[in-house]
């Protein structure tokens, strides 16, 4: 696509500099408008004298046309106007003046001729600027919504066919389609860089990520190797919730631009939601390294030194944060690891001095007085912070074990329904409620009914398994409970856990052979075959199921004995084994 070309009027008069060299650095600057559209013919011209013979000649060259002036009417802006009035041309017209000093004639004019044409009155140039942007990129829009909604293929735009093929990670949207679109009469003149303008604007203005990746993608096929386009293809699909494929675009705008500490941030990123904590912080560093200045690169190495539960070293990272960028988020983070390493005291002063948000700092104190086991004062600036309402999860949840931990169950139970209805529960949180029903208030048909949503939502959550397990052979429903042993072996054969809950409660149910040739299969399967009686006899009695295991034990010996086939020595020599399981016979919780 050409580009359009845009004259401002009427340098030589002297008037309205400030503005008109905003509007100078906009054109420049302003990824849309320095893409689509051009500022020229802009003090190439000293004198009045000219204004015949070349003004008005440029002013039926340009495609826009932009009147500014303020006070007197001179001549020669009303000869630039009236010209690109009888051009039919694209005409923004602005007065910056007050009403006292508007001369008789330039009121005439304006209600006359401009207001059909003016989009408002302005007195500062960033608003004068700014209103000119907004008018001309809502005329681009306009324009492309109607080529992208006859270019789709099928339906409209909005609607267009996704391909998600493994096999295709570039590439969202149906090949053809992008190909189609590539040839159609309309985008055959886009460049790749007006693909990308336009994207960026798209989202900026309509909000439509699905749109701007298709002009992406799109760009992406005019211009197959500029890692600009990846990067943003990324940050397009990160903001859709599809990260998996937003990583494949970072990793192939990296290979494309190993420099970039942008994509290095976005790789950190997703390397931390995907619980890769020591890959994240590899990376962030790197952004880091290349662009001290990256702000959420810091708060994010935070983050990740706080899941490691390394309190000291999210600490540095939490200083370091307040130092370059004292802003509310980097004060909540520093207050949240001074909390965690016990130095409440400063904390809170910290919470009261620095962060200037309300809803900050209640936020942040009620985490401080959480780990303070304050509960009620937590559940107060919960409260303040949550006010009528809030988007913010981690909140509404921190409410809930506010209530649960000062007893208040039957108020967390009625809050709980309450947010379920708003959020998607995190399977983790449903657990760790469910065990504070069910180990504390003996709520066990609420605690059960959690403890079955986590697993459900998340199968390899093998602590709800546990607790489910261990909830159902308290209640002694033993069928049940080794179903749901046999359920959580069936997504992790080797949880120690769920092997041993099962042959407890094959014990306790009678089962005795089953429980001894369970057992045994699982020890078999993870023991590397160094087996030593005595240590395991040790560490057996060191165990709170000792007698249990004891009485497993001696029935395998006599059942050796009573044995003809000689199976039987190597499976309780098998037996054995259950010394080398990582999880040795813990408590049933």
């Amino acid at each position: 696509m050409k580009y359009l070309q845009v004259f401002l009027s009427s340098a030589m008069t002297g008037e309205l500099k400030s503005e008109r060299q905003t509007l100078r650095t906009l054109f420049q600057v302003e990824p849309t408008l320095k893409e689509f559209y051009e500022l020229y013919a802009i003090e190439d011209h000293s004198g009045p004298h000219d204004i015949e013979t070349t003004y008005l000649d440029e002013v039926n060259d340009s495609s826009v046309f932009i009147v500014l002036f303020k006070e007197k009417l001179r001549e020669a802006v009303k000869k630039e106007f009236l010209e690109a009035k009888e051009k039919g041309k694209k005409i923004f017209a602005y007065v910056c003046t007050d009403d006292s000093d508007r001369s008789e004639e330039l009121k005439q004019f304006i209600l006359d001729e401009v207001y059909s044409y003016t989009a408002g009155m302005f007195h500062d140039a960033v608003d004068l600027s700014q209103k000119i942007k907004k008018d001309l990129v809502r005329d681009l829009l306009k324009s492309y919504e109607k080529t992208l909604a006859n270019n789709s293929s099928e339906q409209s735009f909005s609607t267009v066919s996704i391909d998600t093929s493994p096999s295709s990670e570039y590439h969202y949207y149906p090949l053809h389609t992008i190909i189609e679109l590539a040839q159609s009469e309309e985008f055959r003149s886009v460049d790749a860089d007006q693909l990308e303008a336009l994207a960026l604007v798209w989202i900026d203005v309509r909000g439509n990520y699905k749109e701007a990746l298709l002009l992406i993608e799109l760009a992406m096929h005019k211009l197959p190797n500029n890692w600009v386009h990846y990067h943003n293809r990324g940050v397009i699909l990160e903001s859709m919730g599809l990260d998996r494929e937003a990583y494949h675009s970072f990793r192939k705008a990296l290979e494309l631009n190993p420099e970039s500490d942008s994509t290095l941030y976005h790789i950190g990123r997703h390397y931390y939601l995907a619980g890769r904590t020591e890959d994240a912080i590899k990376e962030l560093k790197k952004s880091i390294e290349k662009n001290e200045d990256r702000e959420k690169a810091l708060h994010y190495l935070f983050a990740c030194y706080l899941s490691k539960a390394d309190y000291t070293e999210a600490l540095v990272w939490a200083k370091m944060a307040v130092e370059k960028f004292p802003g509310d988020v980097s004060y909540s983070n520093l207050v949240l690891s001074l909390s965690l390493l016990k130095q409440f005291d400063e904390a809170l002063q910290l919470a009261d001095s620095h962060i200037q948000d309300e809803y900050e700092m209640a936020n942040s104190k009620a985490k401080v007085y959480y780990k303070m086991e304050k509960f009620d004062k937590a559940l107060a600036e919960t409260n303040t912070a949550i006010g009528d309402g809030t988007s913010d999860y981690n909140l509404v949840i921190l409410k809930l074990f506010c209530l649960s931990k000062s007893g208040r169950i039957e108020e967390a139970i009625t809050w709980l329904q309450q947010i379920d209805q708003q959020f998607p529960i995190l399977p983790n949180d449903y657990n760790d409620f469910g065990y504070e029903l069910f180990s504390r208030f003996e709520k066990l048909d609420l605690a059960e009914s959690l403890f079955r949503k986590a697993v459900k939502l998340e199968p390899n959550l093998m602590v709800a398994w546990n607790n489910l397990q261990a909830l159902l052979g308290q209640s002694k429903r033993f069928d049940e409970g080794i179903q749901a042993c046999q359920d959580a072996l069936n997504v992790n054969r080797y949880d120690n856990k769920s092997i041993e809950n099962m042959s407890i409660m094959l014990m306790y149910s009678g089962k005795v052979r089953q429980a001894i040739d369970f057992q045994l299969e699982h020890t078999i399967e993870n023991s590397p075959g160094d087996f030593d009686k005595e240590t395991l006899l040790k560490e057996l009695k060191a165990s709170p199921h000792f007698g249990v295991f004891e009485d497993l034990i001696n029935i395998a010996l006599q059942a050796k004995k009573a044995q003809e086939s000689e199976s039987w020595a190597d499976m309780v020599q098998a037996l054995y084994g259950v010394s080398k399981l990582n999880d040795k016979f813990n408590k049933l919780k």
